[in-house]
């Protein structure tokens, strides 16, 4: 047996700087059998044959140009998929539809040299810039449009036309609109035909049956049909409703929701509806002088509508892989985030608990003091370790909305007591006075008691820190339409108005000296609260004179739809 082995001839590697970039390989061309190259250039060839006789039934010009040639775009991505041996079946269905338009075998010869030369020149440099066949980048787009449709045509149009016009085919004052004919016929094969073969071929992907999606994806076909088919009826008092653009929001409605061949259908079958509608004499483009001028015309509105949704489809194809990255980034980052924090928190824990022994160890024997405030020192960077590696993983729940809560009624008077009597000592070493002032001591709120301690503390926490020696820290609650509001306000210096817009940002730190942190405990306060159905925000009292921040909670017998119509006004609690 024979044994052919193309893979030499359709791979490519461009070298340059030192670097090798993979280009194209032709998996299927590699070591075919005689009888199997055989086959597939017979069937190949019948159906450019095939699809060159549909072409040539759209107004030919001297019976050799066409307003849309399919065998172009056909050819383009056979050649490019299974490769270069294809050549011979384009040879060999050109020359034969061509002896059989022309009566000529010279024009047949000519002609044929020019369709094949016109399908290699696209593939060859298609495949020395890296062309991509899925077109999910702008390069590929512009490698389509500039290469095969733009450039390779010309050989084809010039060869063919020359061809003809030496041989007496067409006469030298059709020469020019046959050569406008038969390059954008070409052209446009290139736009809307190939894209939707090179998209379709994805062998490694398998298909996956999808109810809705096929019921959406016929929906819109259907649409774009009846549509065409209504602009080719010239319907008597519609005229100025039903135009061209009519197809655009339908055309967007696919780019949108479909996958790319999705769209590329679409125009496809506007560009056969309406070349059909324009032959006859129908639809927006027709009533020129000439049937060469109708389809010139069309030739423009078909290429415009495909040039910009290949370049919509490729935005929307690298918008939905950026967000695919995306997903997966945020994924693979909170699994490490888990493991760390897991393998982080056990050694933590073992270094805090052997602290406390010591400490426990230390006080109840006769010491040196500074050994004590060292083993002190000692704890409270273990806790503040412990603190960051929580506040991690924590803000990681609440960017990914893994952040469950563990609902239940709450005494809002029990939550502030609480926050209060772990920072009472602090607050007397700085001098600074903790009031609370509840409207109704009896106020439920219906909320993980853990979590809102942890919003209510960090919120303390901050106040404590800006709030000066003498100053005060006041939290009040008060009820407005059946919402309880928190308000937790200090006497310290305020928060600057660049900064408020920021506040609740991961990772943003305000400016002011000597008071550091990650920057993660408002951002999940936030996350914490959003997550209740409430509502938290901060705002200044006047100049110098501290700062506001405020959240709100469902009261008991509330559910969670009144709480946005009552938590989206400022309050003045005073």
């Amino acid at each position: 047996m024979v044994i052919f082995n193309f893979s030499k001839i359709t791979s490519t590697f461009d070298r340059k700087a030192g670097s090798v970039h993979f280009v194209h390989v032709d998996v299927r061309t590699q070591n075919k059998s005689l009888f199997s190259v055989f086959v597939e250039v017979l069937i190949f060839g019948s159906i450019y044959f095939l699809a060159a006789k549909f072409g040539l039934s759209f107004s030919p010009v001297g019976g050799v140009a066409t307003a849309i040639w399919p065998p172009t775009g056909i050819a383009l991505a056979a050649v490019f998929i299974y490769g270069y041996h294809l050549l011979v079946a384009i040879a060999v269905g050109a020359f034969a539809i061509n002896l059989l338009a022309t009566g000529s075998l010279l024009a047949a010869f000519g002609i044929s040299i020019g369709n094949t030369l016109e399908t290699f020149t696209a593939v060859y440099f298609l495949r020395r810039v890296g062309f991509d066949h899925r077109m999910i980048r702008y390069r590929d787009v512009i490698s389509l449009v500039g290469i095969a449709a733009l450039g390779s045509t010309l050989i084809s149009a010039l060869i063919g036309v020359l061809t003809s016009w030496s041989l007496g085919i067409i006469s030298s004052h059709d020469m020019v609109s046959a050569f406008l004919t038969w390059w954008g016929g070409d052209a446009l094969a290139d736009l809307v035909i190939s894209p939707l073969l090179l998209m379709a071929w994805r062998p490694k992907e398998k298909f996956k049956f999808n109810f809705h999606k096929l019921m959406e994806e016929s929906l819109v076909y259907i649409v774009i049909i009846v549509l065409s088919i209504l602009l080719q009826m010239e319907l008597t008092g519609f005229e100025f409703y039903f135009r061209p653009q009519i197809l655009y929001p339908v055309l967007l409605w696919a780019a949108f929701r479909l996958p790319q061949r999705g769209i590329h259908t679409a125009i496809l079958l506007i560009s056969f509806i309406m070349s059909w509608g324009t032959a006859l004499d129908r639809g927006p483009f027709s009533g020129t002088e000439s049937h060469v001028e109708d389809f010139f015309i069309l030739q423009i509105y078909l290429a415009t509508i495909a040039i910009t949704f290949l370049f919509v489809g490729a935005l929307i194809t690298q918008w939905r892989k950026a967000e695919n990255d995306l997903h997966r980034a945020l994924a693979d980052r909170d699994d490490f985030l888990a493991i760390v924090s897991h393998d982080l928190k056990n050694p933590i824990s073992t270094i805090l608990l052997n602290a406390q022994l010591l400490k426990l160890t230390l006080d109840k024997n006769e010491f040196p003091r500074n050994l004590r405030r060292q083993v002190e020192i000692f704890m409270r960077a273990g806790n503040q370790m412990k603190n960051l590696v929580e506040n991690l993983l924590d803000a990681a729940k609440v960017e990914s909305g893994t952040f469950f809560l563990e609902l239940r009624l709450v005494n809002a008077k029990s939550i502030i007591d609480e926050c209060f009597e772990m920072f009472r000592q602090q607050a007397a070493e700085k001098g600074i006075k903790l009031i609370s002032q509840i409207e109704n001591i009896d106020y439920q709120v219906y909320c993980d008691h853990y979590r809102t301690m942890q919003v209510l503390s960090n919120l303390v926490d901050n106040a404590l820190k800006f709030t000066p020696s003498g100053g005060t820290i006041c939290v009040y609650v008060k009820e407005v339409d059946r919402i309880a509001h928190f308000c937790i306000e200090d006497s310290g210096p305020g928060i600057p108005e660049d900064e408020l817009p920021h506040i609740f940002d991961r990772y943003w730190q305000g400016k002011r000296v000597g008071k550091s942190s990650v920057g993660l405990g408002l951002a999940i306060a936030k996350g914490i609260i959003d997550a209740h159905g409430g509502r938290i925000w901060v705002s200044n009292r006047e100049v110098d004179q501290g700062a506001r921040f405020y959240f709100t909670l469902p009261l008991a017998e509330d559910s969670y739809d009144v709480i946005s119509s009552a938590a989206t006004r400022d309050l003045d609690f005073f």
